[in-house]
């Protein structure tokens, strides 16, 4: 009584937003640990709206926060025969964000952003918005 609900892997269908941390980054994705030890993959095309030749092992820290956004939910076998949902996530700003308007954003709202590039006066942010206006 008064607790929240766990929250279960097939609770957490395309479109919904959660807040992950990384767990473990290879070449080709990154595996995040969302609410409940539930896991998730983000594949390295998946991991920012700008390509990059950085690799994602030189971007992503283990223990680091990310906004994500579920894309796929799909059901497999394990070796030893158990059922196991796995979750196929996105970090594209545009994802993340979708569903923001002109009026949803105010003074004050966290984005989810990825940086696109870097100068001698600061960084240029894609929030992954159309124009807001």
């Amino acid at each position: 009584k008064g607790f929240p609900a766990r929250l279960r892997a097939s609770d957490l269908v395309p479109g919904t937003k959660v807040l992950a941390a990384v767990r473990e980054v290879t070449d080709s994705n990154i595996t995040l640990t969302l609410p409940f030890d539930n896991v998730g993959q983000v594949s390295a095309d998946e991991a920012s709206s700008a390509s990059s030749t950085i690799p994602l092992k030189n971007r992503f820290n283990r223990g680091q926060l990310l906004a994500a956004v579920v894309l796929e939910q799909k059901n497999a076998k394990t070796d030893a025969g158990h059922e196991q949902t796995k979750l196929r996530l996105s970090l594209k700003p545009a994802a993340v964000n979708a569903g923001l308007t002109a009026s949803t954003v105010l003074v004050g709202t966290w984005l989810a952003a990825s940086v696109q590039d870097q100068d001698d006066t600061g960084y240029t942010l894609d929030f992954g918005l159309k124009k807001l206006a």
